[in-house]
């Protein structure tokens, strides 16, 4: 009798049949997976970045500048100056670190400024902001809310997939 090396064709069919299976079977579970690691990533790259802006204004005791871009090509800008772009910018994040997840706002100007004074949110001419929103969303899931309040503290509500 001689010992047997390896796998025969046919046994290493089956395994890769019932990888396939398997795999075809997690699909949906991995694809809903992907969507909330999206949309909570984006959710916190926006509640950080609000708040990185806040705190420059400061501790530079300088006016700090957030530009939002919204729709599904959507951006936000933390500057120093008013109008920079992303290349010149202390922070930026985009839609495209985040596939599938677009942001609308509500009652928000494109220009918001954050004032050195206890980094308190003001529009470009320098009138302090009533509550402003943004909101993310992902097919197929709820939406995520953050708000910026009226004294420059950010809540957000983290939105959830099936």
């Amino acid at each position: 009798m001689h010992a047997r090396r390896g796998f025969t064709l046919i046994e290493m069919l089956v395994t890769l049949s019932v990888l396939a299976i398997l795999l075809t079977l997690a699909t949906p579970s991995l694809s809903a997976w992907f969507a909330r690691a999206r949309l909570a990533g984006a959710t916190g790259s926006v509640t950080d970045t609000l708040r990185f802006a806040r705190k420059q204004a400061i501790t530079r005791q300088q006016p700090v500048w957030l530009q939002t871009r919204s729709g599904d090509d959507w951006s936000l800008i933390v500057s120093q100056n008013r109008g920079e772009s992303c290349e010149q910018a202390l922070a930026c994040i985009r839609a495209a670190d985040y596939r599938g997840v677009s942001l609308e706002t509500q009652d928000l100007p494109a220009q918001i400024r954050f004032s050195p004074l206890k980094g308190l949110p003001q529009n470009a001419a320098g009138v302090a902001l009533g509550e402003a929103s943004w909101v993310l969303t992902q097919q197929n899931c709820r939406d995520s809310t953050i708000k910026l309040l009226p004294t420059g503290f950010i809540h957000a509500s983290k939105g959830n997939c099936p």
